[in-house]
């Protein structure tokens, strides 16, 4: 599924001469269309991603520290555990993401500075 939402972002963020050349190839080109576009998606993804982590209503943190109470019921212990699994998982790829970004801005700025 991860894979799919991101070729679907690769052609939401491509420009127009992005999206000729992918037609021409019939999507041959959608694991990564170019550096900037892997760039925007990425940043959508990071922001995405940091949207949904501001939206839950507690911290990894506070999580950590319900978690920790023994009095906790085992139910609202399962749904701490849950919230718990899906921020870490948020804050993973947002990492992840993030570092793409590092890289694909690197690549490019060293593109750019290569004499031709």
């Amino acid at each position: 599924r991860a894979n799919r939402l991101l070729r679907l972002l690769r052609v939401l963020h491509a420009t127009a001469p992005e999206l000729e050349a992918v037609l021409q190839q019939q999507g041959a080109g959608l694991e990564a269309i170019s550096p900037a576009n892997e760039i925007s998606v990425c940043r959508h993804v990071v922001l995405r991603c940091q949207e949904m982590l501001e939206e839950l209503p507690t911290t990894l943190e506070q999580d950590q520290q319900l978690l920790e109470d023994s009095a906790l019921s085992e139910r609202l212990r399962l749904a701490v555990l849950y919230r718990h699994g899906v921020k870490g998982m948020l804050r993973e790829a947002i990492e992840r993401h993030s570092a793409v970004i590092e890289y694909a801005e690197a690549k490019q700025l060293a593109a750019e500075e290569t004499p031709r």
